[in-house]
């Protein structure tokens, strides 16, 4: 089973490294398990003002963590990168992806933001859809299991990519149309201002 670990959308800007983008749960009820291979697919669109979409993926590389041991789930010593191709897939083969039974083993994916990228959203999801796209085999009976064991799973978060990223310096109170000591009576009427730098 695979499963998505809640997340937040993430705002990067272009030409960011090792970007928090998506992290899954992998568990298995019958026995210990090795993930040798997964694919992962990073899609974008859903432009802002300005970009095009459709244009080249704005994702230079993916990396994945994982564990390599059985002992210790918690601890992603495992890890993997690779370049999407013109699809948005990336391979992850000969893998020590450990999964001890009836655990949950935590695969956290990292992205690196094209410098040239436009402002869009992007995101990674899991593949599991035909044998070249995942395969792992029991620990101990050596049954290999294909996408048969799992679903496909999308991730709901994003990454926001964008030229830059504003930052409030100072906030202070000012004055002007701003009320003294109460409150006009009309329509509309301004009741507290501050001015962002």
């Amino acid at each position: 089973n695979v499963t998505e670990i809640a997340n937040s959308d993430e705002i990067a800007i272009v030409g960011s490294t090792n970007v928090d983008n998506a992290e899954y749960a992998f568990s298995f009820p019958k026995e210990d398990l090795k993930i040798e291979k997964l694919t992962l697919k990073s899609s974008f669109g859903q432009t802002f003002t300005g970009a095009t979409a459709g244009i080249d993926n704005p994702i230079a590389k993916i990396a994945i963590f994982y564990p390599t041991t059985l002992e210790n789930q918690n601890n992603l010593d495992g890890r993997t990168e690779g370049l999407p191709n013109n699809s948005g897939y990336v391979n992850f083969e000969n893998l020590n992806f450990m999964v001890a039974k009836s655990h949950s083993a935590h695969l956290k994916v990292f992205i690196d933001i094209k410098p040239e990228a436009k402002s869009m959203r992007v995101k990674v999801d899991f593949v599991g859809d035909n044998t070249a796209t995942f395969q792992a085999h029991g620990v101990t009976s050596a049954d290999i299991y294909t996408e048969q064991s799992i679903d496909n799973v999308s991730s709901k978060f994003q990454t926001l990519v964008r030229q830059t990223k504003p930052y409030f310096k100072t906030i202070s109170e000012t004055t002007g149309n701003c009320p003294v000591s109460e409150i006009q009576y009309a329509p509309e009427a301004p009741i507290y201002c501050f001015q962002v730098t």
